[in-house]
């Protein structure tokens, strides 16, 4: 997980290729610059990844951090209302106050698939965030829970 830097105002902006700031998911081996496994050198890239791990981990499945996690596959087979999408919403945003602070939901989606009988059972949910307080800097991230 990334760590919030609380004394920087804005976004350093990324221009070094050669430091970087995370590994790629999925895991794949590296060309041999950036170590064993691919780097990101983008701070959005590598917060793009935390997100999606973050909503992809159950609590208790990280080891000594057993509140790490939402868990939202347990949601998989209910029926897709609005009082379930506001919580789903509640348990994500209060998810990233304690893990992601640094990253603000400017918008928040989910929806499901209809029209595959082998995908009906998937939540999709759509994050458009930007972070450390500079809304001039926006991004998006597609999850897909299974």
């Amino acid at each position: 997980m990334a760590i919030p830097i609380n004394n920087i105002k804005t976004n350093v902006v990324d221009r070094d290729d050669v430091k970087f700031v995370g590994i790629k998911l999925p895991l794949h081996k590296s060309d041999g610059r950036d170590g064993y496994f691919e780097s990101t050198t983008l701070t959005y890239d590598e917060v793009k990844f935390n997100i999606i791990n973050l909503i992809k981990t159950r609590k208790g499945e990280r080891m000594l951090q057993p509140n790490l996690g939402i868990g939202l596959d347990k949601y998989l087979f209910e029926n897709i209302s609005d009082d379930l999408r506001l919580l789903i919403e509640d348990e994500v945003k209060t998810s990233f106050g304690v893990w992601l602070p640094f990253v603000i939901i400017t918008k928040f989606n989910i929806s499901t698939i209809d029209d595959n009988i082998t995908e009906k059972n998937k939540l999709l949910l759509h994050i458009e965030f930007y972070i450390n307080n500079n809304p001039s800097v926006m991004d998006s991230v597609d999850v897909v829970v299974e």
